[in-house]
């Protein structure tokens, strides 16, 4: 009974100090400098979550500032599907000598879009 009763506190004091060692290094890693690539991004982060005028708000300010640029034909910044970027997308030029247009294709959802030119 008795050695029972130090093989278990053993096992508790052992399971302790693997706990705290993994606890340790863990929040060494993630106590680490933002690096300075990522300071401005991160002053641009929201405590909370913007309400609609907001969102548009600063979406407008990076268009604006140039960092985000529609679609000149389509003026879609995304697959209005699946979210992809515009540099993921297909694009294909049809038409006649009459009529031209642009096809934009998404790969990832399938989304396919049709404009006159």
């Amino acid at each position: 009974m008795k050695l029972n009763f130090i093989i278990g506190m053993l096992g508790i004091l052992i399971g302790g100090i693997i706990t705290w060692i993994i606890a340790h290094f863990y929040y060494k890693k993630s106590n680490v400098d933002i690096p300075e690539w990522a300071k401005p991004l991160m002053k641009k982060l929201l405590k909370i979550a913007p309400n609609k005028e907001e969102l548009i708000s600063l979406f407008q300010d990076m268009i604006n500032d140039g960092l985000i640029e529609p679609h000149s034909v389509f003026k879609h910044v995304a697959c209005p599907n699946c979210k992809s970027p515009l540099e993921n997308m297909k694009y294909r030029v049809v038409g006649d000598n009459l009529h031209d247009g642009l096809i934009m294709e998404c790969p990832k959802c399938g989304y396919s879009e049709f404009a006159d030119l």
